[in-house]
């Protein structure tokens, strides 16, 4: 489907880009960007992986399943107005606060899900929904103040690219829980985070 889309739309488009050189050499679309599709694969992969996990190894039952991934659901939900009053604050810090909040509740779930107690993985999920409020508004706040975020294209590319990240966790977090890896996933996605909060922080113009 991607492929027959992007055909259509480099035949539509004639001999203009899809994505203007400029906008790749935007610090502030990267950053963004990246930090769009880092939460929405963190989602990806606690939505499916979770309740998975929950159901097929914890309770075995799809009630308490769902309820239990409500603690990240709902922690995004009542960040919401904080963020939102607040996301003039810089881009830059929410990022850090974002992927510092994903990396230590993924790696929290990664314990859970691997030598236990299950019960950690519900205060996981908590901390899980606060990285990714940190990064879910201010990224598409700071996306829709360049160039490319005020086109109509820009934001379809940028809703794809989340939409895609979103896909990619789910799948990663259902074939390593298929496999019996399951902890591996939260792991690997954790030290991803914290990885790019280090090095972000050490270097603020990585992008640039």
């Amino acid at each position: 489907g991607l492929v027959v889309a992007g055909a259509a739309a480099r035949r539509r488009m004639g001999r203009e880009a899809l994505v203007p050189a400029a906008w790749t050499r935007d610090s502030r679309v990267l950053l963004s960007t990246l930090g769009g599709a880092l939460q929405m694969f963190a989602n990806g992969l606690v939505q499916v992986a979770v309740p998975a996990w929950l159901l097929l190894e914890v309770s075995g039952s799809i009630a308490f399943a769902g309820l239990a991934l409500m603690a990240m659901t709902v922690t995004m939900t009542l960040m919401a107005p904080f963020v939102g009053r607040r996301v003039g604050a810089g881009y830059p810090l929410w990022f850090l606060r974002g992927c510092i909040g994903c990396g230590a509740g993924l790696l929290a779930l990664a314990i859970a899900v691997g030598p236990g107690p299950w019960a950690l993985s519900l205060p996981a999920l908590i901390v899980v929904g606060v990285g990714a409020g940190c990064l879910l508004t201010p990224s598409f706040h700071e996306f829709s103040g360049t160039v490319a975020g005020r086109e109509g294209v820009g934001l379809a590319l940028y809703n794809m690219g989340r939409l895609v990240a979103f896909a990619a966790g789910g799948l990663f977090g259902a074939v390593t829980l298929a496999a019996g890896w399951g902890h591996a996933s939260f792991l690997v996605t954790g030290l991803a985070f914290a990885g790019a909060a280090f090095r972000f922080r050490r270097r603020p113009s990585l992008l640039q």
